[in-house]
């Protein structure tokens, strides 16, 4: 059963004689994987706890661009402001393959891990054989004794697990400086994610203070750094004087798929747009369908492009070359399209496709970056919790980010854009059952946007329909926003606690305490009043009477 077949892929990149530039995959038994598949979910709900937040290849919620993005962010907060320091990409060589075993199990018992699930592991990477793949034939079988395998759904967790001890070990050294960054305690020192870490720094020392916590970490786990691999890149012109050290500067580096430094943008966008060209030469040929032909645009050709544009910018005629491609693919080499693209982009139940824009895709990205930049800047009063330490940023799809989450939270607000398009997914049963599952199971709550009561009142009742049927207690308020359409804006609010009373506030604030707390709107009398709803929408949201606030969820 722990049999493994290896099968050798071409990186894509150096000389393909050179056996360093092939990777090896194992081809495992079902049955092995399954249980794998197994230890890896369940390590999934604690690795959190064990790996650091920088480490962006284990862990749920972790997202590869949360740490591009915070690698781009601070290279550009350095070149404005002026700041000389490095970039430094160190590359490991082999780096999954060269995990002694003894030294995971070592770790594993270290990070205290349960007794039950280290004598699995040692079960599966004891005694394990492989045979290569070689032109179809298989060589003898091979006794395994260090690395995780490439292809089992546990080893990406194992593997971070391995190399946090070199990540723990290069941020408690108070001699690595890294980079400070405004209302941040400590200095940021590493970025990770599997095996590639990048460091950014102001003193170019810290490249030989690396070096020294990557030579301990291999005498320990089997590792090894390629230094002739490691690249640097100075930020503003920062002085470089090590001749060794000027062998590896470079006027641009790779980081997780972007390039940074000079011509950075071609560079990150233009071998994308050569990628985006081959797979349409490979698909045209094939005999697909309209709808086909939509699944390989969506998966091979606009998810190519996103990727590096969440971080990049476009040029507008880089954009007209990729849309070309894809719609020359959908509809053939001929002179004319028989649906105007702009219908093509539009919802199903409007007809159209669902053909992401990708001009309009891309500028939606940005822009998610971009409110929060210039909220700080223009609206600092309003912006100011973005640098309380304890707030966590995330910037993606707020339902999936739901579903991600179970038993999570004491309180979530949706603070949501009109049911239009992808927001009304916000607004559907699902997204409410998910609120209820992340929540605290003992006492929760939710606030959510609920539209115009002037405007929307047969939409709200449906709300309302769906927040009683899941929750057992929901109520509904109102107040004045004087921007927004009508003047006024709704809000639904349900709790897990059947006994919770949303009229009546917790605590009530003397006229000296709210002016200690600089409170411009809220008071004791707003608060109830906004549950004082005009006779027609009582009617309606609770026909029967105010003891409907209850619900018959159990």
């Amino acid at each position: 059963m722990k049999m493994g077949i290896i099968t050798l892929n071409y990186k894509n990149k150096g000389d393909k004689k050179d056996l360093k530039q092939w990777r090896p995959i194992s081809l495992l038994c079902f049955d092995y994987k399954l249980i794998n598949k197994t230890l890896a979910k369940r390590l999934s709900k604690v690795i959190n706890k064990l790996v650091d937040i920088k480490q962006t290849g284990a862990g749920e919620e972790k997202n590869i661009f949360d740490n591009i993005i915070s690698i781009s962010d601070i290279f550009d907060y350095m070149n404005l402001n002026d700041i000389k320091g490095f970039l430094i990409n160190f590359d490991q060589e082999k780096a999954f393959d060269k995990i002694k075993h003894e030294f995971l199990i070592k770790v594993l018992k270290k990070m205290n891990l349960p007794v039950e699930f280290i004598r699995w592991i040692k079960i599966l990477y004891k005694d394990i054989k492989s045979k290569i793949q070689v032109n179809g034939q298989l060589t003898e079988e091979i006794l395994i004794t260090r690395s995780v395998r490439q292809g089992c759904p546990l080893s990406m967790n194992l593997y971070a697990l391995a190399i946090e001890t070199l990540a723990s070990s290069i941020r408690t050294n108070k001699k690595i400086k890294g980079i400070n960054i405004p209302n941040l305690k400590d200095p940021i020192k590493l970025f990770q994610h599997a095996d590639d870490c990048t460091t950014i720094t102001t003193d170019i020392k810290d490249y030989y203070l690396f070096m020294n916590e990557f030579e301990k970490f291999g005498k320990a786990s089997g590792a090894k750094i390629n230094k002739n691999k490691t690249e640097i890149l100075s930020i503003c012109n920062a002085p470089e004087e090590d001749t060794c050290l000027k062998l590896l500067t470079k006027e641009s580096v790779k980081t997780l798929g972007i390039w940074f430094g000079k011509e950075s943008k071609s560079k990150s966008l233009l071998p994308i747009i050569h990628s985006i060209k081959n797979t349409v030469n490979k698909w045209e040929n094939r005999k697909l369908n309209f709808k086909h032909k939509l699944i390989v645009i969506n998966t091979y050709i606009i998810s190519k492009i996103l990727f590096v544009a969440r971080v990049v910018s476009p040029l507008p005629e880089y954009l007209t070359q990729i849309n070309r491609y894809s719609y020359t693919f959908l509809w053939g080499r001929r002179n004319s399209e028989y649906i105007n693209r702009k219908s093509l982009s539009q919802m199903y139940n409007s007809g159209g496709q669902q053909i992401p824009n990708i001009n309009l895709k891309i500028d939606a990205m940005l822009l998610q970056r971009k409110v929060v930049e210039v909220s700080k800047k223009y609206l600092p009063h309003l912006a100011q919790s973005f640098d309380n330490p304890r707030m966590e940023l995330f910037i993606g799809d707020g339902i999936q980010y739901m579903k991600d989450h179970k038993n999570e939270f004491d309180v979530i607000i949706t603070d949501a854009p009109d049911p239009i398009g992808p927001a009304v997914g916000l607004y559907e049963e699902d997204y409410y059952n998910n609120m209820k599952n992340a929540l605290n199971p003992d006492f929760g709550i939710i606030c959510c946007q609920a539209e115009n009561l002037y405007l929307d009142l047969p939409f709200i009742e449906k709300l309302m329909e769906v927040s009683r049927k899941i929750f057992p207690k929901a109520d509904y308020g109102l107040t004045l926003v004087p921007t927004y359409t009508g003047g006024h804006i709704g809000f639904i609010l349900c709790s897990s606690n059947p006994d919770t009373c949303f009229r009546e506030p917790l605590m009530t604030y003397t006229d000296a305490e709210i002016k200690e707390r600089n409170l411009k709107y809220y008071n004791t009398d707003v608060h109830r009043a906004c549950f004082t709803l005009p006779q027609f929408a009582k009617e309606k949201l609770f026909p029967d009477g105010e003891s409907q606030q209850q619900s018959t969820v159990k």
